[in-house]
Order: structure tokens, then C-alpha cells, then sequence
């Protein structure tokens, strides 16, 4: 059995070589260079050398320059196996320093065992033949010399261009790693990585800021101890199961965008969208997770003070909507009104005090006065009443209502004040003004069924432009505030959005009309205030009302109240198109002591004008008629008869032809429905300015 020595530097090479030639039926001693090959040489002789070139200590060339020299290894044959000699000039020089064989790596083991036997079998012809000649010694030395020191020049210039890239590669990753840090430190948003147990491995500077922790304080903590319940649980919904398993099941498409509640070192609340996503090893096992957190807290209050507005605005659309309605209605729901209440009245002064039609016809009586008022609470809810206002205190107000409001709300209810000790001066209706605070006591009252405390409270805020200003829709400035506060029931979230809307109640059937606390809208709206209420189920509720403040007034004194006087055979010129509510004007002038010529509009009215301009003594015209309207027609006569007197009439709660125009005209406007001591005492003012004489 022939027995193979092999050199190589390289253990894989070497292990390589070993097995081929073990396994084809070789004796294999390994060497690790030129020196312990020539030791293992002379402890067992070889019948082959198998060498590297490039090994340390004593290279390939040196090896075979002294095999060659030594007298028991001349016979020996050499083959050169090398991947870093590679040249014509290391093939000759291997040659010319005894190897019979000279192969590049790699080859494969095909070429390796045949090179391997034709080199035993050549040794073995060789032997039979003369011995062979010793190769040269200092030619091929020098020649040795030369290619190693190419060699070596070789490789030190391709260290030094490793080097260089590798300097060039390592200052890359710093200036990398230095903008990394740079950009980490200096970012609004807070970047962090964790493991699948919640445990942060990285957490940028940033949170310092968002949250109050250092990044030690907040790599100890973790991102459970960071999040809220809420907010905890919405991480396990956005990222699946990640935090209980290795990840390999984990769906990536899960990973991205979501909104998570944390808690700040102070123990507040902060809200942050994340963008997170798994980390992976090169192999793409997850290994982590790694995100972006940013602060919204900002932009989700104002997402919801925009719903909030948006409602509000809703809510308004739809009370102008219904309000324009109520408006629209008004002129002929008025008419007959006044219809019913004229007649009423008439039939009234007819009957005999003991007559039993009396009480039937008061009812009728009754029940057009309550319709006027109930068409008076659609009209203030849709803030087209006629309101009359004037300088008063909220406090005043309050306390002249005391006595009604005990008698309201019964013993079970206790009232309380807390007032301004300071008058608190608004310019509103007083009469609306009681109306408004009677239905929210009554609406307070119907809250308590078992009893409970009502608070009544004043006082004068400044309202800046800020979150108030923007909530009520009011310009800043200073702002009465009065607030009725009751300990009953409480409200729902969409009872209370609902609760201004004309005809919602929660009562039952037959025990309100729902226009409450709507008419209370409409008249606060409409003298230039605002209305909120605030409530939880079962923590009762509040009602703050703004009015604009008012300057405190230089005196004071009532007007004195007209009254209701006779005719003295005047002739008042009736203008009204409806036949039924100008016979009813007719019979109760005629019956006051005026005498009435009646016409249906304007038209007939000029026609027979210049007949009977000399006898009229005042002009009594509905503002609505067909054609020409009651106003243009008194302004013409008007034109005519600068002296004239005239007396409008309007069922519509406030006349687009008369908005911010009577004050200015001179001229009267009748509101319908009215009584007939409504109407006399309007007339008698208005032909006796000065009063009537005693």
C-alpha cells in the first residue's frame, strides 16, 4: 500500500485530500507545512508528497527544494497542489525544483487519483532507470526568492486594499451610527424596539418628552407597565398573539398603523399612533418588534371638538329648519285664532251673566288662549317671536318668581341660591325671561320625582376666545351666566344631544308637549345668549344659560300700562284679506264705538281711498295681503297724508317686511292673535299718542 504525505496549511483542504485518498485505498500522513512535513517524512517514509505553496513557516518551494536535496526523498515524486501560485512563472519554478506535477485548485477527485497514480507510476519506471538529477540549487533559489517576494508584494497590496475598504466600510457605519443617534435623539417621536416578552431592548431620548421617564426609567418599566388596560388590549388586537409566542405564526399583515392610550410619569394621559411591525434575524424568524409612537393627544381632541361642532351644527340646521316652519305657519294659524277669540269675546258680551252658554264659550275662549300661547312657544323656539326687551336684573327676576317657583316644585324640593351679590344687568324679554327659567324649573322638577335640591345660581363671566368661546359659538366679551342645577334622574348621552328638539319628550303620552325646553332654546337664541346643558344618568343635571351683560341702567321706573278705552265714532279704514277675521275686527270696532269701513287689499283700498280720505281717521291693515302689501299701501296713503295715523296688524311672528322697520316708520305693529282690549287700547294709543283726555 502506497502511503501519501500531504501539506496543507488549510484543515478543510487537508481533510479533503485525506478522505479521497483514504478512501481509494491510501496511507495518509498529514503535515500542517513544510517543516513538520519533512518531520514526518523522516519518522515514516513516503511514496508521495502532496504539497501547498503558500504555508507558513516553510512554503511549498522551499519543501521541495529540500526533498530534492536530502538523499532519502530524491526518488520520491512531488505534486504541487496550490490556489495561490497560479502563474506560468510558480508552474515553472515548482517544476524546475523537482514536483512532477503541478495543479490549481480546485480540481476534482477524479483528476486528483489519476495524478496521484501516474505520479507513483512514473517513480516507479524512474527507479528502474538512472536516478534522477538534483535540480539546480542557486538559479532556481533565486528565482524562488524573486516570485515569493512578487507573491508577498501581491498580497500586501491587496491587504492594504482590504484595509483601506474595510476603513472605508467601518467610517460608513459610523457616519451611519452617528446620524442614526443624531436623528434618534433629536426626533419628536419616539422610536423603540422590544422583545416578545414586552421588555424594551431600545427606546430613543424622546421619551423623556413625550412621556417623563429617562431611557433607563423606561427600559426597566417595559411596555406593559407603559400602556394602559385600554390601550394594552388594543396592542394585543392590532399585533395578534405576538407577545406569547415565538412568532412564527405571527400574520405580517396584521402590523402597522393603530392608536394606543399611554400613561406619562405624572400619571397622565397621552394618546400615540404607533407604527409597529416584527423584527427578523437573517433567516426572517421574528425576533422582536420595533416601532414609531407619536403624539395625538393634540390632534384627537380637536378630531373631537370637530364631531362635537359638527353636531351642533346639525342640531342648529335642524332647529332653524323646524323653525322656519313654526314661522310659516304662524300668519294663518294666527288668523284663525283671532277669529275664534273675537267671536268668543263677542258671544261673551252677548250672553246674559246667568246664561248656561257662558261656561261653553269660555272653554272655547280658554282653549284659543292656550293654543296662542302654545303657538308662541313654536314661534320662541324658532326664534321668530316678537320679543319686547328691556334692561333687567337676572337677580331681581329670580327673586320676584320665588314665591311661584315654591309652589312649582312642591315641599319635596329644596331650593337653593347662590346669587351675585351684585346686580346682574341683562337686556332681555322679562316676560320670556320668567317663561325661560319657569320651564327649566318645571323640566328640573319633573327630573326629581322623589324630591331632591334645585340651585338656582347667577354670576358674570368673561368669555375669551378659547374651548368656551368655540363650544357656545359666542364672540368674547363679558356674559351673564345663570345656571339651574337639579339632583334628579340625570340624562343618557342621546337624551341630552336630543334634548333642545322641538317635540321630544320623555315623558308619557299626554303629559308634555316636548317644546319646553326648545322654547327655552329659541328665546335665549334669540336674545343673543346661548344654552347648555351637562348631565350623566343617575348625577342630574345643569343648565347654564349666557346672556350678553349689560351696562348697569342711570334710573329707574316703570312705563306706565295703557288701558283699554272706547271709541268716540272714529272711522277706522280696515284693510285684511281673510273675510272671517275682518267681519270679526268689524263687530268688535262697532261694538267699541268705531264706525268701519272695511275693504279685502290694497287695490280696493285705492280705488275707494279718495273717496273717503276726508272721513278715515286711521288705516287698520294686515301686513300680508295679496298683490300690495299692507305695508307699501300705508306708506303710500302715507305719501298722500303725511299726518295720517296707521295701525299694522301681522300674524307672521316676525314680518320680513317689518324687521327693523317700524321703529323708524312710526308705525304700530298688532300682534295676532290679540283680545279686544288688546286691540282698543292699541287704537286708542295710537289716535291719542298724548293720551285721552279725562
Amino acid at each position: 500500500m502506497a502511503t501519501v504525505l500531504v501539506a496543507d496549511d488549510v484543515v478543510d483542504n487537508r481533510y479533503f485530500l485525506v478522505a479521497l485518498l483514504r478512501g481509494h485505498g491510501y496511507d495518509v500522513i498529514e503535515a500542517s507545512d513544510g517543516v513538520e512535513a519533512l518531520e514526518r517524512a523522516a519518522d515514516r517514509q513516503p511514496s508521495l508528497l502532496v504539497t501547498d505553496l503558500m504555508m507558513p513557516r516553510m512554503d511549498g518551494f522551499e519543501l521541495c527544494r529540500r526533498w530534492r536535496a536530502d538523499e532519502r526523498w530524491q526518488s520520491i515524486p512531488i505534486i504541487v497542489y496550490t490556489a495561490t501560485y497560479t502563474s506560468p512563472k510558480d508552474e515553472q519554478l515548482a517544476l524546475a525544483l523537482g514536483a512532477q506535477r503541478f495543479l490549481v485548485k480546485p480540481q476534482s477527485p477524479d483528476v486528483l487519483i489519476a495524478a496521484v497514480r501516474q505520479a507513483l507510476r512514473a517513480c516507479h519506471e524512474r527507479q528502474q532507470a538512472d536516478p534522477p538529477e538534483r535540480p539546480a540549487g542557486e538559479g532556481l533559489m533565486a528565482e524562488h526568492r524573486d516570485t515569493l517576494m512578487r507573491k508577498l508584494e501581491e498580497k500586501l497590496a491587496a491587504l492594504r486594499g482590504e484595509v483601506a475598504r474595510r476603513e472605508r466600510v467601518e467610517e460608513a457605519l459610523r457616519q451611519s451610527e452617528r446620524l442614526y443617534r443624531l436623528l434618534a435623539t433629536n426626533a419628536l417621536d419616539v422610536v423603540f424596539s422590544a422583545d416578545f416578552s414586552g421588555r424594551l431592548t431600545y427606546v430613543s431620548p424622546s421619551v423623556t418628552r413625550l412621556f417623563g421617564y429617562s431611557v433607563e426609567e423606561a427600559m426597566a418599566l417595559g411596555l406593559e407597565e407603559m400602556l394602559t388596560p385600554a390601550g394594552l388590549a388594543s396592542l394585543y388586537r392590532e399585533l395578534g398573539d405576538v407577545w406569547e409566542s415565538s412568532g412564527e405564526a405571527f400574520d405580517t399583515a396584521r402590523s402597522g398603523f393603530f392608536q394606543v392610550e399611554q400613561t406619562r410619569k405624572d400619571g397622565s394621559k397621552v394618546w400615540t399612533e404607533v407604527a409597529a411591525g416584527l423584527m427578523r434575524d437573517d433567516d426572517g424568524r421574528p425576533i422582536g418588534i420595533q416601532g414609531v409612537a407619536r403624539d395625538i393627544t393634540e390632534r384627537r381632541r380637536a378630531e373631537q371638538e370637530r364631531t362635537t361642532l359638527q353636531h351642533q351644527l346639525h342640531v342648529a340646521q335642524t332647529l332653524e329648519s323646524v323653525g322656519r316652519l313654526a314661522g310659516g305657519v304662524a300668519h294663518d294659524f294666527n288668523n284663525l285664532l283671532s277669529v275664534i277669540l273675537s267671536y268668543s269675546e263677542l258671544v261673551l258680551e252677548d250672553l246674559s251673566p246667568g246664561s248656561r252658554l257662558r261656561a261653553d264659550v269660555a272653554e272655547i275662549q280658554a282653549a284659543a288662549e292656550r293654543a296662542a300661547a302654545l303657538t308662541k312657544k313654536l314661534l320662541a323656539f324658532g326664534r321668530a317671536q316678537h320679543l319686547q326687551p328691556s334692561l333687567v336684573d337676572l337677580n331681581e327676576v329670580l327673586r320676584r318668581m320665588l314665591a311661584m317657583l315654591r309652589r312649582t316644585l312642591g315641599a319635596a324640593i329644596r331650593i337653593e341660591w347662590d346669587l351675585m351679590a351684585a346686580p346682574v344687568w341683562v337686556s332681555v324679554d322679562a316676560t320670556q325671561m320668567e317663561q325661560v327659567v319657569l320651564n327649566l324649573v318645571i323640566n328640573a322638577r319633573d327630573a326629581m320625582p322623589h324630591g331632591g335640591v334645585l340651585t338656582l345660581s347667577t354670576d358674570v363671566v368673561e368669555v375669551l376666545s378659547g374651548e368656551l368661546a368655540t363650544a357656545l359659538d359666542l364672540p368674547a366679551g363679558p356674559y351673564a351666566r345663570l345656571t339651574v342645577t337639579d339632583t334628579g334622574v340625570g340624562m343618557a348621552t342621546h337624551t341630552l344631544e336630543q334634548a333642545f328638539e322641538p317635540f321630544f319628550t320623555t315623558k308619557m303620552r299626554g303629559h308634555g308637549t316636548g317644546l319646553g325646553l326648545s322654547t327655552v332654546h329659541g328665546v335665549i337664541t334669540q336674545s343673543g345668549g346661548r344654552i347648555r346643558a351637562t348631565s350623566n344618568e343617575g348625577e342630574g343635571a345643569a343648565f347654564e344659560i349666557y346672556l350678553p351683560g349689560a351696562a348697569a341702567p342711570e334710573g329707574q321706573g316703570e312705563s306706565p300700562r295703557a288701558e283699554s278705552m272706547e271709541g268716540r265714532d272714529e272711522v277706522i279704514f280696515v284693510v285684511e284679506d281673510e273675510a272671517a277675521v275682518c267681519e270679526a275686527l268689524t263687530r268688535i270696532l262697532h261694538g267699541a264705538g268705531y264706525r268701519v269701513i272695511a275693504v279685502a287689499d290694497a287695490e280696493q283700498a285705492l280705488a275707494l281711498w279718495d273717496s273717503v280720505a276726508g272721513q278715515v281717521d286711521l288705516v287698520l291693515a294686515d301686513i300680508s295681503l295679496p298683490g300690495q302689501s299692507g305695508w307699501t299701501l300705508v306708506e303710500e296713503l302715507r305719501g298722500r297724508h303725511p299726518t295720517l295715523k296707521c295701525l299694522l296688524m301681522s300674524g307672521h311672528a316676525e314680518d320680513p317686511q317689518v324687521s327693523g322697520r317700524s321703529a323708524g316708520g312710526g308705525h304700530t305693529v298688532l300682534r295676532k292673535p290679540f283680545t279686544r282690549a288688546e286691540l282698543t287700547q292699541t287704537l286708542r294709543a295710537t289716535l291719542d299718542p298724548q293720551g285721552a283726555p279725562s
